[in-house]
C-alpha cells in the first residue's frame, strides 16, 4: 500500500506543478488568482479528482458504495467547478447540492443510525449534516493553508478511527486523501501557489461528511459518543457559527461575503498571518482531540469536557469580538 500512496504523493507533485504553469499563463477567469502580488491557481479540486480517478481503484475497494460516493462527489465537484468559473447564485448551488444529496442518501440508504431516532428521523439529520459539513468546509478556503491544513488533520483523524474500528472503506479514503492534500498543502501553505477552489473545498467537505457517517463511534449506551463526528469536524462547524452570527448582529445577509471569518479577525485584531493560521489549526486538534475522546471516556466526563471548552470558546470569541 505505501508504494501506492507514495506514487499517489508524487503524482499530485507533478499535477500541480504542471497545471498551475497552464493557469498563470493563460489566466483561466475563474481559476487565476492574484492575492498579495502573489499568482494563485485555483486548482486544487482538479487535482482531487485526477488523483481518485487514477488511484481510487488500486487504493479503496470498489463496491456499490465506494462508487455512490465518488459519483456524487464528481457532480458536486462539477457543481464547485460551475461555481469557480461562474459565480452561481446562493439558490442555484443550494438547489444543485439538495439534489446530488438526496439522489446519494436514497441510492445508498446510507444514514444515522441513532437508535432513539425513527429511519425518517434519521434520513433528515443525515441530509442536514452532508449539506451543512459540504458547505461548512467551503467557507474555510480563503486564507492560505486553512483548509488544506484543516482537512489534513480531520483526515488523520478519520484514519486512526478507521484503523481502532477496522474500517476499510474509511481507512482506504483516508489514505488516498492524506497523499493527496499533503500535496496540495505545500502548495497551499503560505504564501499560497494554489487553492482548493469551490471544487475542492466543496468536495472535500462532502467526502468528510460521508466518511464521518460510515465510522462506529461507540456502543449504543454510550451517548455522548454521538457527538464525536460534530467535533472531529468542529472547526468547520465552529467557522461557520461564527461568521453567521457575527453577520447576523451586524445585520448583514448570511450567504453574503465579508471578512467575518474567524481566521481573518484575528488577524484583523493583530495576529500575524501565520500565527492565526497556527492558533486555527490547535482549535482544530483541540476539537479532533475531544471528538476522539468521548469515544473512550465516560458519558459524564465528557459532558464536563464539552462544558469547559464551550465557556473558553464563547469567551475567546466574545473577546476578540469586542477588542
Amino acid at each position: 500500500m505505501f508504494p501506492l500512496i507514495l506514487t499517489n504523493f508524487l503524482f499530485n507533485i507533478i499535477v500541480i506543478w504542471v497545471l498551475r504553469k497552464i493557469i498563470i499563463k493563460f489566466k483561466p477567469k475563474g481559476l487565476y488568482l492574484e492575492k498579495n502580488n502573489q499568482k494563485i491557481a485555483k486548482i486544487g479540486g482538479i487535482v482531487l479528482l485526477l488523483s481518485f480517478l487514477i488511484f481510487y481503484r488500486k487504493i479503496i475497494p470498489v463496491n456499490s458504495l465506494t462508487m455512490q460516493i465518488l459519483l456524487t462527489a464528481f457532480l458536486i465537484f462539477i457543481l464547485g467547478f460551475i461555481d469557480d468559473l461562474k459565480e452561481l447564485k446562493v439558490w442555484q448551488k443550494f438547489l444543485g447540492e439538495i439534489v446530488i444529496i438526496l439522489i446519494f442518501i436514497i441510492l445508498s440508504k446510507l444514514t444515522t443510525e441513532i437508535i432513539f431516532f425513527p429511519k425518517y428521523i434519521n434520513f433528515i439529520i443525515t441530509f442536514i449534516w452532508i449539506l451543512g459539513i459540504t458547505n461548512s468546509f467551503n467557507l474555510l478556503d480563503i486564507q492560505d493553508g486553512l483548509a488544506t491544513g484543516i482537512g489534513f488533520l480531520i483526515t488523520l483523524s478519520f484514519l486512526y478511527l478507521a484503523y481502532l474500528t477496522g474500517n476499510k472503506i474509511v481507512g482506504d479514503f483516508s489514505l488516498l486523501l492524506l497523499s493527496s492534500l499533503l500535496a496540495i498543502f505545500i502548495f497551499n501553505f503560505p504564501p499560497a501557489k494554489i487553492y482548493l477552489g469551490d471544487s475542492g473545498s466543496l468536495s472535500l467537505g462532502y467526502i468528510f461528511s460521508i466518511l464521518a457517517i460510515l465510522i462506529s463511534y461507540a456502543k449504543a449506551s454510550h451517548e455522548m459518543a454521538l457527538l464525536s463526528p460534530l467535533f472531529i469536524l468542529g472547526f468547520p462547524i465552529f467557522d461557520t457559527a461564527f461568521v453567521s452570527l457575527r453577520r447576523l448582529f451586524k445585520g448583514r445577509s448570511v450567504f453574503k461575503k465579508s471578512d467575518d471569518h474567524f481566521i481573518l479577525c484575528l488577524i484583523a485584531k493583530g495576529k500575524k498571518k501565520i500565527e492565526a493560521l497556527f492558533i486555527c489549526y490547535l482549535l482544530n486538534l483541540i476539537f479532533i482531540v475531544l471528538g476522539i475522546s468521548f469515544t473512550k471516556l465516560s458519558n459524564l466526563f465528557s459532558f464536563f469536557l464539552i462544558l469547559l471548552f464551550f465557556i473558553f470558546l464563547s469567551y475567546f470569541s466574545l473577546r476578540i469580538n469586542k477588542e
